[in-house]
């Protein structure tokens, strides 16, 4: 069935167009040519892909719409679409536009972001775990002695306890992936910092501190300080050079 369109009154901010049968379709771009659709709100892959086939069919206005919409006056300037979906685009034109291409690239979509949000969970299992079954590995008992003395005093702090809750997960989490999953150091160390950051209630400027005062008590303080040092000198480049 050949899909047809109109203007939405939101077009000017949004590029929202809508069809006959009251689906939306956002069009955020009409670049070469393409029409980039970011969002069409069908229910199903099937009715997403009876959507998009159907602005191809004879009938419909689709076309004519767009490139006018844009300021164009010649349709020729239309060459297909671009079908936007998570960070994965699909290319559809008048020779390749079926059903069963677009419904076969929205089910694997789906099936690979929830693979995704499958491995995340797991993830988030794992460092849950570790930062409760891990102790902390000490340089040695004097070490593990000095640290706890710094507990002590961290702890009176509110911010104290924030930067000493978020530094022992992060090298909870690191021991995880390094003894038991023998990822190597500078990894095992990108990895942490990134779960940390995302699943606790913390900054970056926190953790830092939490463990630059690590690399002196911590076994792998070492690797540490010097991991830190290469993201302090990355980020600063990446300043100034912005």
């Amino acid at each position: 069935m050949a899909t047809n369109i109109h203007i939405n009154e939101d077009f000017a901010k949004y590029r929202i167009f809508n069809t006959t049968e009251g689906r939306v379709i956002e069009i955020y771009d009409f670049e070469d040519g393409i029409a980039k659709i970011c969002a069409i709100s069908g229910e199903t892959p099937e009715e997403i892909a009876k959507i998009i086939v159907g602005c191809f069919e004879k009938g419909s206005n689709f076309r004519e719409t767009v490139v006018k919409s844009y300021g164009y006056d010649d349709e020729s300037v239309f060459k297909g679409i671009e079908y936007f979906l998570a960070d994965k685009k699909l290319l559809i034109t008048e020779e390749n536009a079926t059903e069963r291409l677009i419904e076969g690239f929205i089910n694997k979509v789906i099936e690979e972001e929830n693979e995704k949000q499958l491995q995340e969970l797991k993830k988030f299992f794992e460092f849950t775990k570790a930062c409760y079954s891990q102790k902390i590995e000490f340089q040695g008992s004097k070490e593990a002695q000095e640290w706890m003395h710094l507990v002590r005093y961290l702890s009176k702090q509110e911010d104290g306890r924030a930067i000493l809750s978020s530094a022992e997960s992060f090298v909870k989490y690191a021991q995880h992936l390094i003894s038991e999953k023998n990822v190597p150091y500078w990894s095992a160390f990108d990895g942490a910092y990134d779960m940390v950051i995302a699943h606790t209630f913390t900054n970056g400027a926190f953790l830092q501190r939490g463990l630059e005062e690590l690399t002196n008590f911590w076994r792998y303080g070492n690797e540490l300080s010097m991991w830190l040092d290469f993201r302090n000198k990355k980020e600063l480049n990446d300043f100034l050079n912005n």
